[in-house]
């Protein structure tokens, strides 16, 4: 609720800072903010969303998240994550996220804020998964997510 309600202000506020411009403002600037959002909402967070440590992940050593459980024979190495989600995820959240501002005109807006819920949900199944390591808890947010 936080971490939405202080995406909520800053999305208000860059609605209010682009109303006041003399030019609108350029698809590409809407798909960089929607693009890093996709990368960093934790920004926004009041949680520890420390991350796994990619280094310890890469060498095959367990670091929380990669390597330190039973995970089933078909999940992908962990390093195949962080390359999905720039190349493919990230890019498709934003640009997605372009289309619908590019209809509703302003980012404070129920279809745009209901993809920051969801990046909200997100960080904070990483910090219960990843961090306090509560890894029972964390299905519902897998679920919420979905």
């Amino acid at each position: 609720v936080v971490q939405l309600g202080a995406i909520t202000a800053f999305f208000a506020a860059l609605d209010a800072a682009a109303a006041s411009l003399p030019v609108p403002v350029p698809q590409w600037a809407v798909f960089i903010l929607f693009f890093g959002l996709s990368l960093r909402s934790r920004l926004f967070s009041p949680l520890d969303n420390s991350r796994p440590d990619l280094g310890k992940a890469v060498e095959g050593k367990a670091t929380g998240g990669f390597n330190d459980r039973i995970m089933p024979s078909w999940t992908p190495p962990g390093v195949t994550f962080p390359i999905m989600w720039i190349l493919i995820v990230a890019p498709l959240r934003a640009a997605s996220s372009v289309l619908v501002w590019e209809q509703v005109g302003h980012l404070c807006d129920a279809s745009i804020l209901t993809l920051m819920l969801h990046l909200s949900v997100g960080d904070t199944w990483n910090t219960v998964n990843n961090v306090e390591r509560r890894l029972g808890a964390a299905v519902p947010g897998v679920l919420c997510v979905w």
